[in-house]
């Protein structure tokens, strides 16, 4: 089997990965529905909360150009958490914080700085998905995860708008489900990584320039898994 695919033994069950897709999911839902009804609400034009919200999307389009850390430094779970943490205080911040045409400035920063922490968080949880199932497992964890984006698209905008009713403002349910999009990352420790790789190699097999067989790091054994 090559090296980095997981075995039997190590293969966690894909519907992990509709958990740890749900921040993901969340961010979008709030940002498009609503953080975008709340503005409304508070006397912020359409136009003005399309362009904070085109703006703020606009990490998904660059990603690309930071990917390569993600892939050859610091350690995959732990990208995924630092960026769940930065979710969670971000959904946190933004659903408590006073709305209105003043707050466009600082809610687009804030919304921006959102979307650049879930890129990580996206591509760090598809390092797992792909080296955390088997062959068998990898179109049962694609469809997991897109469930979990989905759906906390649709948690995301209904729970800060206050659905379900029990919670007294918009803003509690936006804290209580930024806390819960923090606690995703428990879920992420039970699947193994993939082995670790030199950053040149690593670099240079996205390109063509090297053979895209992963290996261990020097000093390393072939079992070595980078957490």
């Amino acid at each position: 089997m090559e090296a980095g695919a997981a075995t039997e033994r190590r293969a966690v069950h894909p519907i992990v990965f509709l958990v740890l897709y749900l921040p993901f999911g969340t961010v979008a839902g709030y940002l498009s529905v609503a953080l975008a009804y709340q503005l409304r609400k508070s006397g912020v034009t359409t136009a003005e909360i399309a362009g904070l919200i085109a703006f703020a999307t606009a990490p998904h389009v660059f990603k690309v150009l930071w990917a390569p850390l993600v892939d050859t430094t610091f350690k995959t779970k732990g990208w995924y958490a630092a960026a769940a943490v930065v979710v969670a205080l971000g959904v946190a911040i933004a659903g408590t914080a006073p709305l209105g045409p003043a707050s466009i400035g600082y809610l687009g920063a804030l919304a921006f700085l959102l979307n650049v922490a879930v890129t990580f968080l996206g591509m760090a949880a598809e390092i797992l998905m792909a080296h955390a199932t088997t062959e068998a497992q990898k179109g049962q964890a694609g469809g997991w995860s897109q469930a979990g984006n989905i759906g906390g698209a649709g948690l995301g905008g209904a729970r800060a708008c206050g659905w379900p009713p029990i919670w007294p403002s918009p803003g509690s349910a936006a804290a209580c489900w930024a806390s819960q999009s923090c606690s995703a990352p428990c879920r992420c420790w039970s699947c193994p990584s993939r082995p670790t790789t030199t950053a040149i190699a690593a670099m240079c097999g996205a390109c063509g320039a090297w053979p895209r067989t992963p290996g261990p790091s020097p000093g390393r054994g072939p079992d070595s898994w980078r957490y």
